[in-house]
């Protein structure tokens, strides 16, 4: 067929399934032939709800606009490590089972003056933050999460001190009905604080590398928070009922 008069024909940009292209069959041969296919038939062949490799033995790489790699599917034993010493020591994955594995996103935070607050929204779920402690004080607000929206998921770790009186707040969106179950280990030692109160308090020597972790497990007007703090100190934080 004459390249021109494909090229030449009215272009249309709201094609529907039903609607009917031409392609060449069998390209490569001595025999190659004109067809057509519905746009239907070519999107069933080309997309799917499921992701793939058309390699065995090769991971699929899923990648951000800039070249970055977000996540990967492991096939198998793809990433296989062998020690440069004599031992050989070997870390080594399943052959006949792969998995998924992701990067999380990670933000930063510095309190540039007292009290001043951050609001968080629903795209922040699942994100590392890295407070630098500072000699303010740091509020942050969780985002509201509605009814059925559940699991809303976020970590904050503490990379630098906080110097004198100065601490980490953090309240959830309401003003009210809103609550936290604070679940610590404490150099070891295990307590709870599940009085009620819609705000985490650290201490203000909370220690550099502590987590505090938070999971919305109820939304709505009555929210529900578990909080879990790691840290390696015995003071970390507590619930209470307002930001100070």
């Amino acid at each position: 067929m004459a390249d021109t008069t494909i090229i030449g024909l009215t272009e249309t940009t709201s094609p529907t399934k039903d609607d009917v292209a031409v392609i060449v069959d069998n390209p490569s041969t001595s025999t190659p032939s004109n067809r057509k296919i519905t746009l239907e038939t070519l999107h069933s062949k080309l997309y799917s709800n499921s992701v793939q490799s058309v390699t065995d033995g090769q991971d699929v790489a899923i990648k951000q606009f800039d070249g970055v790699e977000v996540a990967r599917i492991h096939d198998g034993d793809t990433n296989s490590v062998t020690s440069s010493g004599t031992g050989a020591s070997t870390l080594s994955g399943g052959t006949g089972k792969g998995g998924f594995g992701f990067r999380r996103p990670v933000y930063a935070v510095t309190a540039g003056a007292d009290d001043e607050s951050i609001t968080l929204t629903l795209q922040h779920s699942g994100a590392l933050v890295k407070v630098t402690g500072a000699a303010h004080d740091l509020d942050i607000i969780l985002p509201a999460v509605p009814l059925g929206c559940e699991g809303f998921h976020i970590d904050f770790v503490i990379v630098t001190s906080f110097s004198g009186t100065n601490n980490l707040e953090i309240k959830t969106n309401g003003d009210s009905g809103d609550n936290m179950y604070l679940y610590v280990n404490h150099n070891g030692t295990s307590a709870v604080d599940v009085s009620g109160g819609d705000v985490f308090r650290s201490s203000n020597d909370i220690a550099v590398g502590s987590l505090i972790r938070f999971t919305c497990a109820q939304g709505g007007d009555a929210e529900l928070w578990i909080v879990e703090l790691l840290t390696p100190t015995a003071t970390g934080g507590t619930i209470e009922s307002a930001i100070a």
